[in-house]
């Protein structure tokens, strides 16, 4: 049951199972390349706020808020994303989650600059921080109770979860289109394989809006033998084919039931020069 739970916010991390999962081998251990994808110019939805409800075999669970606001400066263009997630009162009984995470983005070009997510399962917390640098230099920080684990390596095309996220997002794509992308989640390092499957339109607040239906598979590198309990399998994700790009709805099988997400609502935000204490970009 927990685990179910848990894909829920997996689909706003591009349905990975993230949790209190171990991983067996040091993600800077871990061999692989990836191609350099780049989104366009100006792509990135700013200054606003989604909402995103979701069920568990329609059954509501919980909600997520997702906070959006430009940022940096003319020259170095910056996304700020924060992240509030939480189950709702009736499954606390039986499993409560709580999500708060933050990062930065460059959008121009496309690179992670840094990450932090507090995580609350029942009663374990977790902390994970990550940042990122131009050469492709990446720290990472976990601590889970008195535990702590850093990580210090080099990995130039990799991205944490927000990223990976408004990454796949922002493409330019095309039906038959297939990405790779490097995710670190802390300890944890994922492929994911993300397959643009067809162009479908969906009824968003009473208007058709024309989106792509993507297809994501995610291969666990860090640990020596993947369970099958946590792969998520038949993982959709649906996001808007006008800019700027919105997720609209998410769907997931899991081991116990399915999860299912969409967007509910998108509120205007102001933007970071207009937030006390923060002074306009030149």
């Amino acid at each position: 049951m927990a685990g179910a739970f848990r894909g829920l916010f997996a689909a706003l991390a591009l349905l990975i199972a993230v949790g209190f999962a171990h991983a067996d081998i040091d993600p800077g251990d871990v061999a692989i390349t990836t191609p350099v994808y780049e989104p366009s110019p100006g792509a990135f939805a700013q200054n606003e706020r989604w909402t995103l409800a979701f069920k568990w075999s329609g059954i509501p669970v919980g909600a997520v808020s997702v906070e959006l606001r430009g940022a940096g400066t003319p020259g170095n263009p910056q996304l700020e994303v924060s992240v509030a997630g939480s189950t709702n009162s009736a499954v606390d009984l039986l499993w409560k989650y709580r999500l708060d995470a933050e990062g930065t983005i460059n959008t121009a070009p496309f690179r992670p600059v840094r990450f932090t997510a507090k995580e609350q399962e029942n009663r374990k917390h977790k902390l994970t921080r990550i940042s990122f640098d131009e050469d492709g230099h990446v720290m990472s920080m976990r601590q889970k109770g008195d535990r702590k684990k850093e990580f210090d390596f080099v990995a130039p095309n990799m991205f944490d979860m927000l990223s990976s996220i408004f990454l796949v997002l922002n493409l330019d794509h095309e039906v038959g289109d297939e990405y790779y992308v490097d995710v670190l989640t802390g300890t944890s390092r994922y492929l994911i394989t993300v397959d643009v499957e067809a162009r479908e339109q969906l009824t968003f607040n009473g208007e058709v809006v024309d989106s792509f239906r993507l297809a994501l598979d995610s291969e666990e590198l860090t640990e020596t033998e993947i369970e099958k309990e946590r792969k998520h399998r038949e993982s959709r994700l649906w996001v808007s084919a006008e800019r700027p790009r919105r997720m609209l709805k998410a769907k997931s099988a899991t081991f116990v039931g399915s999860i299912s997400g969409w967007l509910a609502s998108v509120e205007p935000l102001s933007p970071v020069s207009d937030v006390a204490g923060v002074a306009p970009a030149d």
